[in-house]
């Protein structure tokens, strides 16, 4: 079944807020608690606060920001939210990342019911039978899951609140967990159409028997075939809503284990909407919990940064040797600040390709050279883009893992 067909069969469930809901500014309840000046190749601003999300909800965020921005000028931003049995730490580091190395103003929420040193959101906490909790009197709007996606959602209408951000530029992320609540807010961003992009990290689809032992309906405990199985799975199938996703979507991912395989993998993001702006980054043999590792951090940054900028992707600053002949893949080095990453920034255009030849050959002629290395495919009339970050050592590593190909 093509994307577009997975698109038109799926529907929205009704149990989502009305967009009046989601939007209304004016019930947010801001409270502005601390503010402090972060020093580093771009001064920052990082606020904590706590804002309403539903209407017995309170969240605690941290609202990170350039410190100087023009007068006049308005900025990217994005809604970011950690893991099951975290906090807004766990994904500190990559938010603070892009405040600095594209100007964004990041939103990091703490999840319903997380405690995060002095501050805490209030709510429905993450345990097996509050995600599960979908046969009571309100149905699935009792579980964990549709707390953090409304978290989520009401974040993008703090982002678009503030003056210094550009409110058709707001995007949404999340890791483990909350990549399952921003895949899930994706889908129901097509009700509201507001969000700009979407970022989910170490995250998959397809929630279905077919993957024994990698699905939160085992992780769970529920019983296959039962009432509340189906009812769990037709509310929350990450499958469902990345099929209705209504923004371009990065999808990050680095393992084949017990929470992710590549098959999982490959089916969510086959039941993305066309367009040529849908991108995935697959390194595995990696540590579920990987996110504080830097060298993952640049594919986002990439990505984000040309969704954002109106550029054509061959127009990327960091990739300084461009495709002109449409039949090329253009290997080449970034170089970051600090020397603290070199990373090679690999672009290729996917819908024609149907093989690629002997990696080991490929990955044996970088080694032997220094400067740009290219491949010869046919991508005349392609427009899906796949980014495959590596990165530098002692001895030159191509790619972080195998690399995978999805082709539709």
């Amino acid at each position: 079944m093509s994307s577009k067909e997975n698109q038109e069969n799926a529907l929205l469930p009704d149990f989502w807020p009305e967009k009046g809901i989601i939007d209304d500014s004016s019930t947010l309840d801001i409270k502005w608690l601390s503010e402090e000046l972060l020093s580093g190749t771009q001064n920052l601003v990082q606020k904590h606060l706590y804002y309403r999300s539903h209407v017995t909800v309170q969240i605690h965020a941290v609202y990170i920001k350039p410190a100087e921005i023009p007068k006049g000028t308005v900025i990217p931003g994005m809604v970011m939210v950690h893991g099951g049995g975290y906090n807004y730490m766990q994904v500190y580091p990559l938010g603070k990342y892009l405040a600095e190395s594209l100007g964004f103003g990041i939103l990091l929420i703490d999840s319903p019911g997380v405690n995060s040193r002095n501050y805490s959101s209030t709510g429905i906490s993450e345990s097996a039978a509050s995600c599960t909790n979908v046969s009571s009197e309100d149905g699935p709007k009792a579980s964990f899951y549709y707390h953090n996606v409304v978290a989520l959602l009401r974040g993008v209408t703090l982002l678009q609140s503030f003056p210094e951000i550009n409110p058709s530029l707001v995007g949404i992320g999340g890791f483990s967990g909350g990549g399952i609540a921003s895949f899930i807010a994706n889908g129901v961003e097509s009700k509201y159409q507001r969000i700009a992009f979407a970022v989910n990290i170490a995250v998959a689809g397809d929630w279905s028997k077919e993957h024994p032992g990698k699905s939160p309906v085992e992780w769970y405990g529920l019983e296959w075939n039962t009432e509340k199985c189906h009812t769990f799975l037709n509310a929350f199938e990450p499958l469902m809503y990345a099929s209705l996703a209504h923004a371009p979507t990065l999808m990050l991912n680095i393992t084949n284990d017990r929470f992710f395989n590549l098959e999982q993998i490959q089916k969510t993001f086959s039941h993305l909407p066309d367009t040529k702006f849908n991108a995935l980054s697959v390194h595995v043999g990696f540590d579920h919990w990987f996110l504080g590792e830097p060298k993952f951090w640049v594919p986002v940054k990439i990505w984000c940064q040309f969704i954002t900028s109106g550029e054509e992707p061959y127009s990327i600053p960091e990739i300084n040797h461009m495709i002109t002949d449409n039949k090329s893949l253009i290997i080449t080095c970034v170089q970051f600040s600090d020397n603290r990453i070199d990373e090679i920034g690999i672009l290729y255009n996917l819908d024609r390709i149907r093989s690629f030849g002997d990696w080991n050959v490929l990955k044996k002629v970088v080694q032997e050279e220094q400067d740009i290395y290219s491949w010869t495919i046919d991508v005349s009339t392609a427009t899906k883009y796949v980014f495959y970050p590596a990165v530098f050592s002692d001895e030159l590593l191509l790619f972080t893992g195998e690399p995978l190909f999805l082709i539709r």
